[in-house]
C-alpha cells in the first residue's frame, strides 16, 4: 500500500508572513514588454505542478515546487475522526528512455506544513542548509527510488486537518546525487475534497468564481443604466451627453471591469478543470482591472480642476499624467511578478515589500493632489449647483481613498488562507462603489454636464476649422480660464 496519511495536530499558528522578499521580476522592461511576456508563461498558481529536475544535478540540491492551502474538518473531534480534508499525488517519470541510476545519492519528495518548527524554520535557512537539516524540518519525507522514476509510479497522500486551514509546501531535494538526466519530469496534484467541483483550486481562492460572476454583473448593469441615463437625458442633446469626455471615462471603466471579471472568471473555470487555469487571460483579467483603476484616477483628477466642466485648464497635466501611468506600471509589474514567480510566501506581493509601499504611497499622494484642486474649485467656483457638485465628488472620492489603507490593512492582518479572497473582494467593490459615486454625479440631479461644455468629437473632426489655435491655448500649464468652455 503506497497511501500515506497525513494527520496534523499541533497548535495553531497563523503568523505565515516570509521574512524574507522576493525581488521584482524584469524591473527594468518596460511595462508593455512585461504584459506581453507575460502572456506567454503558464499560470504558477496552480493545483497541478508539473516540471523537470535540475538537468544533470550532482551532488544535493533542492528544488521549491509550489504551495496549497488545504481545508480541515470543522466537525471532528480528534484526528481518529476527522474525514479526508485533501489529497496530494506525486509521481516522478524517466521520459529520457534510458535506465536511470543515481549513483548512490538519494532523492526525496519533502513536504512542510506551515508551522515555525516546519516550513517557516527551513525558510530561513533554505539556500545554505545541507540536505539532512531540510529532512529534519520536513513534516513527511517521502524518498524516490530508483523504481519509481522508471515505472512513473504513483503516490498518494491523503489530509486530514481538525484546527484550521493550512497551508503546505512541495520541495523535491537531492541528496550526494551523480544524475546525469535530461528528462526526469515531476507532477503534483493537490485537490482540496470537500469543495465538490471547486475541489482543484487553493482554499484562499476557493468561492472567488462566484465573487466575480457577482460584480460581472453589477458592472454590466451599471454600465448599461449609465448609457441608459446619457442617453435619455434631457440634459443635453445636440450634442448627446454620451459624447462627453466624462461619459466616455465612466463607459471605459465600466467596460474594463467587465472584461476583468469575465476573464477571471474563463480562467477559474479553465482551473476546475486543468488544476492551472491560463496565466494569459488571468494577466489580461489583472491589466483590464489596472486600466479600470487608472481611468478613475484620471477621472477624479480633472474633474477636481473643473476640466471640460466651467474651463480647459489643467495645472501641472503632463506631471499627473505621468503619475497615473507610473501607477498602472508599478502595479501592473507587480502583478506580473506575482502571476510568474513561484512565491514561497503567503503574502500580495502587490502590498508586500518597497514595491508595494512605493506604489501605496504614489496613490495616496494621488488622492491629495486631488483633494487640494477639489478643494480650490469649490472656493472658485460661485454657481451653487457646481459647489455641491464639488463637495460630493470630494466626498465620493474620499470614500474611496479610505479603502486603500484598509485594504493594505487586510493584507497584512487577515488570515492567509482569506488574505486573497478578502483583498480582491475589497478592490472590487471599492471600485464598484467608485464607478457608481461618479455615475451619479455626473448623470444625476447633480451634474454639471450641459450643452455649454459638452464637444462632439465627431464634429470636431467632420470641422477641424471649428477649433482655433487660440481655443486651444489653455489647456497647456496656463492659468484657469472661465466661462463656458469652447471647442
Amino acid at each position: 500500500d503506497c497511501t500515506s496519511v497525513i494527520r496534523v495536530a499541533v497548535c495553531p499558528d497563523v503568523s505565515l508572513q516570509s521574512d524574507t522578499e522576493q525581488d521584482v521580476l524584469a524591473m527594468s522592461l518596460p511595462f508593455v514588454s512585461a504584459l506581453v511576456s507575460a502572456m506567454l508563461l503558464r499560470c504558477v498558481d496552480a493545483a497541478l505542478f508539473e516540471g523537470l529536475l535540475p538537468v544533470q544535478s550532482t551532488g544535493d540540491f533542492a528544488e521549491f515546487i509550489g504551495k496549497f492551502c488545504f481545508d480541515y474538518d470543522k466537525n471532528g473531534t480528534t484526528l481518529e475522526e476527522s474525514q479526508i480534508v485533501g489529497t496530494l499525488e506525486w509521481e516522478v517519470m524517466n521520459e529520457g528512455g534510458h535506465p536511470l541510476n543515481l549513483g548512490g545519492g538519494k532523492l526525496y519528495v519533502l513536504l512542510f506544513d506551515d508551522e515555525r518548527s516546519a516550513w517557516k524554520k527551513a525558510q530561513k535557512t533554505w539556500a545554505n542548509s545541507t540536505c539532512e537539516e531540510k529532512r529534519q524540518s520536513a513534516s513527511l519525507v517521502s524518498e524516490i527510488s530508483s523504481e519509481d522514476i522508471q515505472t512513473g509510479t504513483l503516490h498518494p497522500i491523503l489530509i486530514q486537518e481538525r484546527l484550521r486551514p493550512r497551508f503546505w509546501y512541495f520541495t523535491i531535494v537531492g541528496c550526494g546525487l551523480e544524475l546525469n538526466h535530461d528528462f526526469i519530469r515531476y507532477k503534483l496534484h493537490a485537490t482540496n475534497e470537500l469543495w465538490g467541483w471547486q475541489k482543484e483550486i487553493s482554499l484562499d481562492h476557493i468561492n472567488l468564481f462566484y465573487v466575480y460572476l457577482g460584480f460581472t454583473i453589477c458592472f454590466c448593469m451599471s454600465g448599461m443604466a449609465a448609457g441608459w441615463v446619457s442617453i435619455m437625458s434631457p440634459a443635453a442633446q445636440d450634442p448627446p451627453l454620451r459624447e462627453h469626455p466624462y461619459i466616455q471615462f465612466l463607459v471605459i471603466s465600466y467596460s474594463a471591469s467587465a472584461l476583468s471579471c469575465i476573464a477571471f472568471l474563463i480562467h477559474y473555470g479553465m482551473f476546475v478543470h486543468n488544476g492551472y487555469g491560463s496565466l494569459r487571460i488571468r494577466f489580461l483579467g489583472v491589466f483590464f482591472g489596472i486600466a479600470a483603476n487608472c481611468v478613475l484616477y484620471l477621472m477624479s483628477m480633472l474633474a477636481s480642476c473643473g476640466w471640460a466642466i466651467n474651463n480647459a485648464a489643467l495645472p501641472y497635466r503632463r506631471y499627473f499624467l505621468a503619475l497615473i501611468s507610473v501607477i498602472g506600471a508599478v502595479q501592473g509589474l507587480c502583478e506580473l511578478h506575482a502571476e510568474t514567480t513561484i512565491t514561497q510566501s503567503t503574502q500580495i506581493f502587490t502590498y508586500a515589500g518597497s514595491v508595494g509601499a512605493l506604489m501605496v504611497v504614489l496613490k495616496i499622494f494621488v488622492f491629495l493632489w486631488f483633494a487640494f484642486q477639489v478643494r480650490n474649485s469649490y472656493l472658485d467656483e460661485l454657481d451653487g449647483r457646481r459647489q455641491r457638485f464639488y463637495k460630493y465628488l470630494g466626498f465620493g472620492i474620499g470614500v474611496w481613498a479610505i479603502t486603500i489603507p484598509v485594504t493594505v490593512l487586510l493584507a497584512f492582518k487577515v488570515n492567509p488562507w482569506l488574505r486573497y479572497k478578502v483583498v480582491a473582494s475589497a478592490d472590487l467593490a471599492a471600485r464598484f462603489v467608485a464607478l457608481s459615486v461618479m455615475t451619479q454625479i455626473f448623470c444625476g440631479p447633480l451634474s454639471p454636464l450641459s450643452s455649454e461644455n459638452i464637444f462632439s468629437l465627431r464634429h470636431m473632426r467632420e470641422s477641424p476649422v471649428a477649433c482655433s489655435k487660440s481655443e486651444w491655448t489653455n489647456l497647456d500649464d496656463g492659468e484657469r480660464g472661465s466661462g463656458p468652455l469652447r471647442f
